[in-house]
Order: structure tokens, then sequence, then C-alpha cells
């Protein structure tokens, strides 16, 4: 799953996946670590459904809750 997303960050590809229940669309900007040793992905959700509700707007992910991941 890391190699998918740092590939998409790089190549500028969409990536879609389930996240806390919800399908996400999203422009992947950046892979790092969080402070607490999360390994994480912000990106710019463009479409899909949120329980925040805001969408397009930009979110923080933990890969581990990520799941059917594809890169579009």
């Amino acid at each position: 799953m890391k190699q998918t997303i740092i590939e998409a960050v790089n190549k500028r590809n969409l990536l879609e996946f389930r996240y806390d229940g919800h399908l996400r669309l999203v422009e992947p900007h950046t892979y790092g670590v969080s402070t607490i040793g999360n390994d994480t992905l912000s990106a710019y959700q463009v479409e899909g459904t949120s329980d925040k509700g805001d969408v397009p707007d930009w979110k923080l992910f933990i890969i581990s809750r990520i799941t059917d991941l594809k890169k579009i």
C-alpha cells in the first residue's frame, strides 16, 4: 500500500479508497509519519463522503485505516 500511495503522489494520480466506512476520491500530496508514529497521507478529498461532511477539503488519513485502495 505504501508504494502505491508514494507512486500516486509522484505521478499525480488520484486515489480511491474506503476510510471510516466512507468512499473517498483524493488528490494525494504527502506520505509521512505523524508525531505518534502513524504512517499518514495528506490529501485533498475531491469526491465522496466524510463524517464531517466537508468535501472538497484537505484531510489527513492514517494509512492503517485505509481499505480497498485503487490508483485512478
